[in-house]
């Protein structure tokens, strides 16, 4: 193996997202949108599942939490923004493994102009979604094998508590 598995690594990663119309009156296809929800993204959510936030803060001051609108908020219609903030600390183990703990905030916005009217209402409102996890990695030539199990730290009721993933390579 490698000298960099056989040390403790810190891994930080950050990405922010904007669609920028060219046009007023153009619109953004369905599979351009960002998603967010995977072990590329935040890894306490399932594959891009996480809910544009204006679109929730809408449902929740508009719906009752028992409507039957509550499903609509099962499939993620994806966003025209996004940010996340990603930190991962790999520890060697012997025998070719690595254990991992991790930490990641994020979301997505289907609205850019909400982005700013939230923070105009109250400069703490962009709500960030918080989720931590831990992983065992097994180093392979073709990269490591991934086990991760991220963990919502902000459950809503349509969300489901814990993620796991199994993939191949690093997440980030």
């Amino acid at each position: 193996a490698s000298d960099v598995y056989k040390r403790q690594v810190l891994a930080l990663s950050t990405t922010f997202g904007y669609i920028f119309h060219l046009q007023n009156d153009s619109i953004t296809w369905a599979d351009r949108y960002f998603y967010i929800g995977s072990v590329e993204t935040l890894r306490g959510f399932p594959e891009d599942s996480l809910i544009p936030e204006d679109s929730y803060q809408y449902w929740k001051s508009n719906l009752d939490d028992a409507s039957d609108d509550t499903n609509a908020l099962l499939i993620s219609p994806g966003g025209q923004s996004m940010f996340l903030l990603r930190a991962e600390l790999r520890i060697p183990l012997p025998m070719n493994f690595i254990a991992t703990v991790f930490g990641e905030v994020g979301n997505v916005w289907r609205d850019q102009t909400e982005i700013a009217n939230m923070i105009e209402v109250d400069p703490f409102a962009i709500h960030l979604r918080p989720v931590v996890g831990v992983g065992l990695h097994y180093l392979t030539p073709i990269g490591p094998l991934a086990f991760d199990l991220g963990i919502n730290c902000n459950e809503r009721p349509h969300e489901v508590p814990l993620a796991w993933y199994f993939s191949i390579g690093s997440a980030f």
